[in-house]
């Protein structure tokens, strides 16, 4: 995928492209991160509703100003995602 920086000689339907696909990036980041301010959604799904790992949504918090939510509840649910994704013996 192409970028353009500014005097590199793109053309301008690449330049177009460029632009539209890093402010739909930016965005999804940003409601996600308003979505996981607002304590509506997980870490994880913020992460996927980014497009990003959950280490990468993780790492991106303190820029964000934002505090991680996971209680009881959350660890539950990472428990029973672990549990379908690992085989049963």
């Amino acid at each position: 995928m192409p970028s353009c920086k500014h005097g590199d000689g793109c053309d301008r339907s690449t330049l177009i492209k460029s632009i539209v696909r890093r402010g739909i990036k930016a965005l999804r980041l940003d409601r996600a991160v308003a979505a996981y301010r607002a304590e509506e959604i997980t870490l994880s799904r913020a992460a996927e509703l980014a497009g990003l790992s959950a280490w990468d949504f993780l790492a991106l918090m303190p820029k964000e100003q934002l505090d991680l939510h996971y209680g009881v509840s959350e660890f539950e649910d990472d428990l029973q995602m672990l549990e379908q994704r690992i085989p049963s013996k």
